[in-house]
């Protein structure tokens, strides 16, 4: 929702009653009574203080997506400065990445064999680890992924069965 001409403080107001009137829906489904909530991200933008009209979408969508990740029904309002939008920025932008590698098939698939210390001649089972090669085709380091737990269902995605057939036994 586009609010010109409201402060930060004004469309947090919206957003609330907004919230409220969502949390007043009754949803009943096969004789069970659910609640509805929203999770939403507000971020400003104009020429006054300097935050595009992009980046201010950018912005507001880590925020959703941060408030999300802080639990059902809450509201989070995006400030260019803040840490945690900034980790949700740069999250995103390793997701978007992880998909365009997935698209340009540039995961890697490595097959790494798990041996019994008490008996190290004999591989019991094989850990598959997936590699991104980025545009310029070096290997990225695994460390360099900086996603964090919940957008590991994503990396899921990668080990699928017409992927193991490029995996690489080291």
């Amino acid at each position: 929702m586009l609010l010109p001409d409201y402060t930060a403080d004004q469309a947090l107001g919206v957003a609330e009653a907004l919230s409220q009137c969502i949390n007043d829906i009754c949803f009943f489904w096969d004789g069970h009574r659910y609640s509805v909530t929203a999770s939403m991200g507000i971020a400003e933008f104009g020429s006054s203080i300097g935050i595009s009209y992009t980046d201010a979408l950018s912005l507001a969508d880590s925020a959703c997506f941060l408030a999300k990740d802080k639990g059902r029904n809450r509201i989070q309002v995006s400030h260019s400065s803040d840490a945690d939008i900034y980790q949700q920025l740069k999250d995103m932008d390793w997701v978007s990445r992880l998909k365009e590698a997935m698209r340009e098939d540039r995961i890697v698939l490595y097959a790494q064999e798990i041996v019994a210390l008490s008996h190290p001649e004999t591989a019991c089972h094989k850990e598959i680890l997936s590699r991104l090669i980025d545009v310029d085709g070096t290997l990225v380091p695994p460390a360099h992924l900086s996603l964090r737990l919940n957008d590991l269902a994503l990396l899921s995605s990668l080990i699928d069965i017409s992927s193991v057939r490029y995996a690489k036994l080291l």
